[in-house]
């Protein structure tokens, strides 16, 4: 009987234990290889390297106006960065949901008693209104508890695919800028 006692809490322990999110998310370390001729031009920050005006380096005035308008006027980086937006509002949503929700809910109804019923006419009502209103205020609150991480994982997921839908409008820049500067430098 003793032992028995003593193995419940363990089975317990065990059991939230298995109910754990996971370990945390390590970024896997790939390092460029010393024979790429190109490692050490490679930017750390691809929205840094979008965003660099690389095609000045031509000092062409009319191919650097012809990419700025392209970058400017281009429903493809217009679309990239309503994605973005909404990539952000999703973090933010996932920010949200680790907060106490409060909500405030009221109702009116108002009611009327017809005198008329399936056995005949109502003379006198015994002793009710016959018309009346009813007020409803309802307050409520709730908090989840984020007990096993899942709240913090969704959270984290979140965040990374907003940082990868940065990365995508940053690569969409920069395919439009080297589209634009192909075409001016054919023609």
């Amino acid at each position: 009987m003793n032992r028995f006692l003593l193995t419940i809490p363990a089975a317990w322990v065990w059991l939230l234990g298995a109910c754990a999110a996971g370990p945390d998310y390590r970024k896997p370390e790939v390092a460029v290889s010393a024979s790429y001729r190109y490692a050490k031009e490679i930017a750390p920050d691809p929205a840094a390297a979008a965003d660099s005006a690389w095609w000045d380096g031509f000092h062409d005035p009319i191919l650097s106006a012809a990419i700025r308008d392209a970058l400017a006027q281009n429903l493809d980086i217009a679309q990239a960065a309503a994605r973005v937006a909404e990539a952000r509002a999703a973090v933010a949503g996932a920010d949200a949901a680790l907060l106490p929700q409060a909500d405030l809910d009221s109702s009116v109804a108002s009611t009327r008693d017809s005198l008329r019923s399936p056995i005949g006419q109502v003379v006198h009502a015994v002793g009710a209104p016959r018309s009346y209103r009813t007020y409803t205020v309802a307050p409520q609150a709730s908090w989840e508890i984020d007990l096993f991480g899942s709240l913090r994982r969704g959270r984290e997921a979140a965040l990374a695919q907003a940082q990868a839908t940065e990365v995508e409008a940053a690569a969409v820049r920069v395919a439009i800028s080297a589209e634009t500067a192909d075409a001016y430098l054919e023609l």
